[in-house]
């Protein structure tokens, strides 16, 4: 076991951002990002429950080794653990992964809201729909959960899954064009050192033009962005290809979890969107080139 209580918190912050916490480390403090649904915090606490310490042990006690805190936004300390107690939490965490390997498609109780796809909806979007959670696939929760931070709405949303012949690539549906051509555009002018720069690809299929279905928007679901093609086998190449692609997927989550950059993007997203609009949409043009970085 590593006896340096500074890594295994370290490694304790890493394995929540895997399950999709966005949180940061300060030496032996966890802190949670704002945002989080009583869902997220609930299945926090029955993972941590089981290795924290009592909420009545007093502080002197704890004071008097190296304690790990897990602390919400505004400071409370919501768990404290002694380093065996984190390090029994690491052993334990092949199994919290599995449990998540495949919950849900379906992220957003509200996916299915009826003007979300169009221009209007997307401006009017300040935050994207936050997931709970234990809804999200382990390998691609980090990034699902932090996409609203910068005004972007999901709707379904797949790790991908290593079969007996294939395997699936990650992929997050978006609701509409807006939000698809969007993400696009903080990819590709953000994150485009990354090796799954030369295999995602954003696709815009439309939904049908009528529904008998009331208050249903049949673009919910049209945005796909897959960061890889399907890979044909399930040979060692192709697991370590699967491996690396949700690799880079998590480090652009965490990029991503910069409340500083999120602000940015949400400032300049309605701009951005109203010139994509011109451009792409009232003149018709396709979009066979990502829109230059706005200003700003």
């Amino acid at each position: 076991m590593d006896a340096d209580p500074e890594k295994i918190a370290g490694r304790f912050c890493e394995i929540l951002r895997r399950l999709g916490f966005p949180c940061f480390q300060h030496y032996l403090k966890i802190l949670l990002s704002p945002g989080l649904l009583v869902e997220d915090y609930r299945y926090l606490t029955r993972l941590l429950r089981p290795h924290a310490l009592p909420k009545h042990m007093c502080d002197e006690l704890v004071d008097s080794q190296p304690t790990l805190k897990i602390q919400d936004f505004d400071g409370e300390v919501l768990f404290r653990l002694q380093p065996i107690g984190a390090e029994l939490f690491l052993h334990r965490s092949p199994r919290f992964f599995r449990e998540r390997r495949e919950v849900s498609f379906l992220t957003c109780p509200d996916s299915m809201s009826k003007r979300g796809s169009s221009l209007d909806g997307f401006l009017q979007t300040a935050y994207g729909s936050k997931v709970p959670i234990p809804r999200l696939e382990a390998g691609i929760a980090l990034l699902v959960k932090v996409l609203p931070l910068s005004g972007i709405r999901s709707s379904m949303s797949c790790a991908g899954h290593i079969h007996s012949d294939h395997i699936s690539a990650p992929r997050i549906y978006l609701f509409g064009r807006y939000h698809l051509a969007y993400l696009r555009h903080i990819m590709t002018t953000c994150f485009g050192e990354y090796s799954i720069a030369k295999t995602w690809t954003f696709t815009h299929t439309p939904g049908p033009t009528s529904t008998r279905r009331k208050n249903f928007d049949p673009d919910w679901a049209s945005g796909l962005f897959q960061a890889h093609a399907d890979w044909v086998d399930a040979s060692l190449e192709s697991r370590r290809s699967y491996a690396h692609v949700l690799d880079d997927l998590h480090a652009i989550a965490k990029r991503m979890m910069d409340p500083h950059l999120a602000a940015h993007f949400r400032s300049i997203k309605n701009d951005w969107a109203r010139d994509y609009h011109r451009r792409f949409v009232e003149s018709g043009k396709p979009q066979t080139e990502d829109l230059e970085r706005i200003a700003g």
